[in-house]
C-alpha cells in the first residue's frame, strides 16, 4: 500500500494547483500544525513558502503559500 501511495501528496498538490489556475488564482495555500517539521519540511520541498505562525491561532499553526504557475491545460481553459 506504501508504494502505491509513493508520490501521491505531490501529485494532490499539483492537482490543487491546475485547479487554482483555471479558476485565476494566484495562491495557493495551506495551514500545518507548526509543531511538525517533518510536515512543515514536506510543503516546503513541495514548493511552498512560511508566511506565518498566528500566534492567536488555537492550535499551533503555521501558514504556507505557493504561486500559482499557470499550465498549459489552464492556459486552454481560458475563454
Amino acid at each position: 500500500m506504501a508504494r502505491e501511495a509513493a508520490g501521491l501528496g505531490i501529485r494532490i498538490v499539483g492537482w490543487v494547483g491546475e485547479k487554482a489556475a483555471a479558476h485565476h488564482k494566484t495562491f495557493v495555500r495551506v495551514a500545518t500544525t507548526r509543531d511538525n517539521p517533518a510536515l512543515r519540511g514536506y510543503y516546503e520541498r513541495a514548493g511552498f513558502e512560511h508566511v506565518a505562525d498566528p500566534p492567536e491561532a488555537k492550535w499551533p499553526t503555521s501558514l504556507y503559500e505557493k504561486r500559482v504557475t499557470e499550465s498549459r491545460q489552464a492556459q486552454d481553459l481560458r475563454p
